[in-house]
């Protein structure tokens, strides 16, 4: 019943995550906070009642942020999701972003395979954006490697974008991850939605790798995201002459990414069975993935 309460609040404008989490904190529940509110939502109970229906119908999981199988990582975001769909299973586990370019070269694509596939060998969740280029090889990469790995999506689930990736959310979902969006059902992609998908893709990680990315790429969305969230971001060295990795190697020259991934030279290889370590001092960070960057 919650679920259907907080759903049609999120349909009704002026309605975000703070307004109706203040609901909740002064009247103990939603649905309370509306009675005693007088808020109107006649129109919005309405579609949010189709909306579950339909999601049923999908077999699509609508978790409200008053749920125990919301992340809570998101909630510590400054702006969390009022509601996540979900296809597939959505858990509380260690998780990297691996992000970058759609626009990318061989090496950029290499390297954000092998980086998904070591990750997901050694038992942490790849979260990435499903895009093509970076993101498409990172998630195949988690995939051969037995993994799970974890897509936002940019459009509702049952809208993936770009339509070529469709098969990829398909085993993402197979695969024992998850297809992830804040959207409705039915929301087409639109040039504005990304940015706040990069949230969500920082915000579900305990740190973001930069494969690949051009000066002016829509990658530093996520990274700015991720270092106001607290994350650590890392990035990969690329050449000097490449006009894909010129954004990279400038977060490397200018400190934003204080370290770069050690096991980007080949093989990728676990160390000594283990998974990487995210604690340095009882605080998040990446550990024995990566040395720190020498000037």
């Amino acid at each position: 019943m919650e679920l259907l309460f907080v759903l049609a609040l999120s349909f009704k404008k002026g309605f975000g995550f703070h307004r109706i989490k203040r609901l909740v904190e002064r009247h103990g529940s939603v649905k309370e906070g509306i009675k005693e509110e007088k808020v109107e939502i006649f129109q919005e109970l309405k579609r949010a009642e189709e909306e579950i229906k339909r999601a049923e119908k999908l077999k699509v999981k609508i978790v409200p942020f008053t749920s125990k199988e919301y992340p809570k990582k998101l909630l510590n975001i400054s702006q969390p999701p009022v509601v996540l769909y979900a296809k597939g299973e959505l858990k509380e586990e260690l998780a990297v972003a691996v992000v970058g370019s759609r626009r990318c070269s061989s090496y950029g694509r290499s390297v954000a395979f092998r980086l998904g596939k070591f990750l997901s060998e050694s038992g942490v969740t790849v979260v990435s954006g499903l895009a093509l280029g970076i993101d498409s090889a990172a998630h195949r990469g988690a995939l051969s490697g037995d993994g799970k790995t974890v897509a936002v999506l940019g459009s509702g689930v049952d809208m993936v974008y770009p339509v070529e990736n469709k098969p990829l959310a398909e085993r993402i979902v197979e695969g024992g991850g998850a297809v992830i969006s804040e959207f409705p059902l039915g929301t087409k992609a639109r040039k504005e939605f990304f940015p706040r998908r990069n949230r969500i893709v920082s915000g579900l990680s305990d740190c973001v790798v930069v494969v690949e990315a051009s000066e002016r790429s829509g990658t530093f969305i996520t990274v700015n995201y991720a270092l106001e969230q607290g994350k650590e971001v890392l990035a990969v060295p690329g050449s000097i002459d490449s006009p894909f990795s010129r954004g990279t190697n400038r977060l490397i020259r200018e400190r934003n990414s204080r370290r770069t991934c050690r096991y980007l030279q080949p093989p990728f290889r676990k160390t000594a069975n283990r998974r990487p370590d995210f604690t340095d001092n009882g605080k998040k960070s990446a550990g024995n993935l990566c040395y720190p960057h020498k000037t």
